[in-house]
């Protein structure tokens, strides 16, 4: 048994969320998907998984689309130093989305404790 990312509509914030839906295999694989977070443009949807292609226990991976009308695209794995060999989990991000929130379980210099931390990351405009 494993963990998926579904998703549910509704027509306004006055109306009743539809029925949810399972992303299907675009999105979730025989891994765990958890954690999912919906960029503020919508174009993007970011979450955890522990699916081939990782680098540790779980990491972060986005997957794209052109328009809220366009289907997402194949998720790719997060770059730039955001996953470790370690957890990461929960993104977030700023309304402008040019920062990245984050837990990873890595430990901090000169500290060979893990603990889940919030780290950040930017990207830039």
């Amino acid at each position: 048994k494993h963990w998926d990312i579904w998703f549910a509509k509704r027509e306004s914030t006055d109306d009743p969320f539809i029925d949810p839906e399972n992303f299907g295999s675009v999105i979730n694989s025989e891994a765990d998907e958890r954690f999912p977070f919906l960029s503020p443009d919508s174009l993007e949807l970011w979450f955890s998984s522990n699916r081939p292609g990782g680098l540790g226990e779980r990491d972060l991976w986005v997957s794209r689309r052109k328009s809220p009308q366009h289907p997402f695209e194949t998720p790719q794995h997060v770059a730039g130093g955001i996953n470790s060999e370690f957890q990461e989990d929960s993104p977030s991000m700023t309304s402008d989305g040019h920062m990245l929130f984050f837990e990873s379980s890595r430990p901090l210099p000169r500290d060979h404790r893990a603990f889940e931390r919030i780290w950040f990351s930017t990207r830039k405009p």
